[in-house]
């Protein structure tokens, strides 16, 4: 059923009351997190993350607001003209409900507890309305745009069990008619790249003829990359873009998922040109560069985090010429970095630890973690990613990812990373 706009409105007045207060709240007071900040234990690190997590996942359960049973979050975000306001948190994996609900369905799994099972429902139940939905995302990639969506909904199926909505026709057609668009952009947070590693998820869970048909699509987009022009989609600032979230190495990595689908010389030859520009942005061992200012960055989204990450999926799908050395060199750069401004996966600590996870450190990764408990402990509040003062309740920058981190350093078996997409465990 269609909801007329008076009617909307209407519904989303109670909303809108709740951002005021909270906004409010958040403007006057720059760190009310106390009931969710580490306390000091001498437990064993696990231990310790586990419990600040589920800390975590109770107070964002506690301070979320429900519109009709549907529930909305407040807080800081980074507007498209990347400027910082409190606001309603939007519809992405990235910082809004969606990904909040994936980090609290996995503290369910882990716990069983009604009250994350009450909140993960809902959650589905919000990002299967904006999948349905044409009015709300405008671009196609895997953490701010659409497939974002269809990923969520792929691992909350699968813990709440239900039917994934991707198998719904008008699911697909949406998918189609962003990547149709003229504006296309090409990169894992918002582009192609992003597209093609969530639909490559679902083919490796089943067979899907028309899924196939889309993921062929999005990585035909990718091949348009061997033009001149088109590469430049990649510029910052005159220089191309390093990187899992928005460069080359996300790229390659896309490609590499897509090789495990259906064979293409085309596209082994554009992942190998991909992963050679990625490589160039390695001064020496262990110092990689970001573009965007040519300075040394070892975090997820522009440095040797998400480079790494990249390099070690691909190096376990492919023989890629100096895949295992890069995983090394951006393993050395990570362990080099343990005191970052945020503790946030996007750029920080816990995105940093994910790599060393993934590459099989567990103990390195669990050492990073400690700096992490202990720093919060100390100064008793988490650092979010859009600065310390700036509350973000989001997975990327904010208070979820601290919490999916620090529980995937509990039972990394359990967890899937949302930094290279995993797919649902088991």
């Amino acid at each position: 059923m269609r909801v007329s706009k008076p009617a909307l409105i209407k519904a989303l007045r109670p909303a809108h009351r709740a951002s005021l207060f909270s906004s409010a709240s958040l403007v006057c007071d720059p760190f009310p997190l106390v009931d969710c900040a580490p306390d000091a234990s001498s437990s064993e690190v696990t231990e310790r993350a586990l419990r600040e997590a589920l800390k975590i996942a109770d107070y964002l359960c506690e301070t979320v607001h429900y519109v009709k049973s549907v529930p909305f979050s407040v807080g800081n975000s980074v507007t498209v003209n990347g400027v910082v306001s409190t606001t309603l948190l939007p519809p992405t994996l990235y910082d809004g409900v969606p990904g909040i609900g994936l980090f609290i369905a996995y503290c369910y799994k882990v716990t069983g507890h009604e009250h994350f099972l009450d909140y993960a429902r809902r959650a589905h139940k919000l990002v299967r309305n904006l999948a349905r939905s044409r009015d709300y995302l405008a671009s196609c990639g895997a953490f701010s745009g659409y497939t974002g969506l269809i990923y969520v909904d792929l691992h909350l199926s699968k813990l709440l069990g239900s039917m994934p909505i991707i198998r719904d026709p008008t699911v697909k057609s949406r998918i189609q008619a962003l990547l149709d668009q003229a504006d296309l952009t090409f990169d894992v947070i918002s582009g192609s790249a992003g597209v093609l590693i969530v639909l490559a998820r679902w083919l490796l869970m089943e067979r899907d003829t028309s899924v196939r048909r889309l993921a062929r699509t999005a990585a035909s987009a990718l091949a348009k990359l061997r033009e001149r022009d088109i590469w430049d989609r990649l510029v910052d600032r005159g220089r191309m873009l390093g990187g899992i979230a928005h460069g080359t190495a996300g790229v390659a990595w896309a490609l590499a998922e897509w090789l495990q689908i259906e064979d293409s010389a085309e596209h082994r030859e554009l992942l190998d040109i991909a992963f050679r520009h990625q490589i160039s942005f390695e001064r020496t061992f262990g110092k990689w560069i970001d573009a965007r200012d040519g300075k040394l960055n070892s975090f997820w989204c522009h440095g040797a985090a998400g480079i790494g990450l990249a390099a070690d999926r691909i190096s376990k799908l492919l023989t890629v010429e100096n895949s295992k050395a890069v995983v090394e060199s951006t393993i050395e750069a990570v362990l080099d970095e343990r005191n970052c401004e945020s503790h946030c996966l996007c750029h920080g600590t816990l995105g940093n630890a994910d790599l060393l996870l993934q590459a099989g450190r567990i103990e390195a990764a669990r050492e990073l973690a400690r700096t992490v408990l202990d720093a919060a402990t100390r100064e008793g509040a988490w650092r979010f990613g859009l600065g310390s003062a700036r509350i973000s309740y989001g997975l990327m920058c904010g208070l979820a990812g601290i919490g999916f981190g620090l529980l995937r350093i509990a039972i990394p078996t359990q967890i899937p990373s949302v930094l290279t997409l995993d797919g649902p465990v088991g």
